[in-house]
């Protein structure tokens, strides 16, 4: 799978397609996003491009997720396991009996409209800001298992998984979250008010989000999905399915995080 319209990406599988051929069978090709892959038998997912590719793989899957192998050939590639020249180096050791992943929290997003239910699943982010986007103050209110927390007078709300939590919440301002444990991140975009901070809440609850006095756009995995009046709900839970990461030896998640967050400094080991 991969984003073929984005250079590079279908000539990367195309370069790299025989020698995948010659340890793996390939039973599905998807480079236009035009694929329901949860209808494909298949063990892994070889994904090409950047985290945006990450993303879309998550959703083309749906509710048959399975193990993820991400060939990175974007700008930042913090979702993306290997470059293209470790690929091949991957597939020798690969044994298919016997993979190693790491499961990720992904969410199961309910957008309530009247009588009408839209059910979306969610691996990096929900986020809720003003109709009429931009910079524009919303009155967003929060619920969690259906008892109020506050109303953030904000530019928008960010609910983010652990996955997403370097993604839009991290710019504006959250904290990074290990990727393998059960929590959401809320995550206010420019609060009015400084007692208003990032909260890091158990993922087994309920996360209820409506806007007050005007409406909303309701974006989940950076794709707009919505636009909802204040009598609209949007409801996030955990959902039923994980998405699942290759773990690769030498892409533990501290080295992930020195290099493409650009840490500088270096360890210094004590002599004993």
């Amino acid at each position: 799978m991969g984003a073929g319209d984005r250079p590079g990406v279908w000539e990367a599988f195309q370069e790299l397609r025989p020698e995948i051929e010659k340890r793996l069978e390939i039973v599905a090709t998807d480079f236009h996003w035009s694929c329901d892959m949860s209808q494909v038998d298949s063990d892994i997912a070889i994904v090409f491009g950047g985290d945006g590719s990450v993303l879309r793989s998550a959703h083309a899957m749906k509710k048959k997720q399975r193990p993820v192998l991400a060939v990175n050939l974007g700008t930042l590639g913090f979702l993306a396991n290997i470059q293209t020249e470790n690929l091949l180096q991957v597939l020798q050791t690969l044994r298919l009996d016997n993979l190693k992943t790491i499961r990720h929290l992904m969410l199961e997003c309910q957008i309530h409209q009247g009588t009408e239910v839209d059910t979306r699943l969610c691996l990096n982010e929900v986020i809720v800001f003003h109709e009429q986007g931009g910079f524009r103050i919303v009155n967003i209110s929060l619920a969690v298992d259906h008892l109020p927390v506050t109303t953030f007078r904000c530019d928008g709300l960010i609910l983010s998984t652990p996955f997403g939590s370097t993604g839009h919440s991290l710019s504006a301002g959250g904290p990074i979250i290990r990727k393998d444990l059960d929590a959401v991140v809320i995550t206010p975009i420019s609060p009015h008010s400084l007692s208003q901070r990032p909260v890091v809440d158990s993922a087994d609850r309920t996360y209820e989000m409506s806007t007050v006095g005007c409406g909303g756009k309701v974006l989940i995995d950076g794709t707009n999905v919505a636009t909802i009046t204040s009598s609209d709900r949007v409801v996030i839970r955990r959902a039923d399915v994980s998405f699942q990461m290759l773990d690769l030896p030498g892409h533990g998640y501290y080295a992930t995080l020195r290099d493409k967050l650009g840490w500088s400094g270096k360890i210094i080991e004590e002599e004993s």
